[in-house]
């Protein structure tokens, strides 16, 4: 594709930018954008994708497991636009535009922090629920290509803990905290989790009333 035919599609679909996809790990935006197109390279294959709907990020089941041929471009409407798209084959090449507003998740924290409680990497804004205080959402993974990833939640009725995923329990720290730890978020708070480089993240908690908690120290599982 020539470099005018790049422009000219960054243009129709209101793109900051592109990218290339290969290979079949999930394809993330750079923070503060999203994919407003893709063309594919080859014959390509759609494994899965999110996409922002309402405000909140759902499977974009129309494009799951579906086939795009060589040249064959996927434009998106402004207002739904890919979070993360995942192939099975091919390649092909991503287009970017703004986001606009915090798309928004839900997250049900579970036993370990699997399934639901697993918070997503394309996640910027989630709504907690959880069936106890010891029920727990895990962070996802954190490395050189996730700093300065920003997470805003809320939670209800029951807190929740927080922790990082399994495989980095003795290497990511919460508040300077590592090694098999949760940080407790207790019940109707809201908070912000930061990534500020490839093994801490940082930990801000306020109640109901906007006042600032005690910082949280995470302790042993």
């Amino acid at each position: 594709m020539s470099k005018t035919e790049i422009k000219a599609l960054e243009t129709m679909s209101g793109a900051h930018g592109s990218d290339i996809i290969t290979g079949t790990d999930t394809f993330y935006p750079p923070l503060g954008k999203v994919i407003q197109a893709f063309i594919a390279s080859e014959d390509t294959v759609v494994d899965t994708a999110d996409e922002i709907v309402d405000g909140y990020i759902v499977l974009a089941s129309g494009l799951s497991s579906s086939a795009v041929k060589a040249n064959a471009t996927i434009l998106l409407p402004a207002s739904r636009p890919m979070v993360s798209l995942k192939l099975t084959s091919g390649s092909g090449v991503v287009y970017f535009s703004k986001l606009e507003g915090l798309p928004k998740s839900s997250n049900i924290a579970t036993a370990a922090g699997l399934t639901t409680g697993a918070i997503l990497f394309s996640s910027r804004n989630i709504k907690v629920t959880s069936p106890s205080a010891d029920s727990v959402c895990c962070l996802p993974t954190i490395d050189a290509t996730t700093v300065g990833w920003t997470l805003n939640g809320w939670v209800g009725p029951s807190g929740f803990e927080l922790r990082p995923i399994a495989a980095q329990a003795a290497t990511v720290y919460i508040n300077g905290v590592t090694t098999n730890v949760e940080a407790a978020i207790p019940a109707h708070s809201e908070f912000l989790v930061k990534c500020i480089d490839a093994t801490h993240v940082i930990l801000k908690v306020w109640d109901a009333n906007g006042n600032l908690r005690t910082t949280i120290v995470p302790d042993a599982i």
